[in-house]
């Protein structure tokens, strides 16, 4: 980002790179939850509306704990991704998985499952989504 401060998917990268590390071992990388949402932060002042920013900004608070929070930007990025021709059905059908696994943890069990529907629908080898709807 030295290179090039202005270059959006290195910021995503890098946050999903922290995140990668917290989720292989939350113990030894404790603060990578922090560096990765820092990172994001950063890349806000970019694009605060591309959708692979805020679905990963969602994935990181979610692994936070901030589900409200996670599911604001889950929301923003399924609706940004609407008018995101360069994302394929799989990027839009991830996106809603991370959206219904937040609503799931806030309990909101119906929205949840009209999003996981909606990921299976977009994309009907998404294994995951098909999981989730069990």
């Amino acid at each position: 980002m030295a290179v090039d401060p202005n270059n959006l998917t290195a910021y995503i990268r890098l946050s999903s790179a922290y995140l990668g590390q917290y989720t292989s071992n939350p113990l030894q990388f404790e603060g990578s939850l922090d560096q990765a949402l820092a990172s994001l932060n950063s890349a806000e002042s970019i694009n605060p509306n591309d959708p692979r920013l805020l679905n990963t900004k969602g994935i990181v608070l979610y692994q936070i704990g901030d589900y409200e929070q996670a599911k604001d930007a889950l929301e923003q990025a399924a609706a940004s991704a609407e008018n995101a021709p360069e994302l394929s059905d799989l990027d839009l059908s991830r996106i809603q998985v991370n959206l219904g696994r937040s609503y799931r943890a806030l309990d909101q069990l119906q929205l949840g499952l009209t999003a996981f529907r909606r990921a299976v629908t977009l994309a009907p080898t998404n294994f995951a989504a098909r999981n989730y709807l069990g």
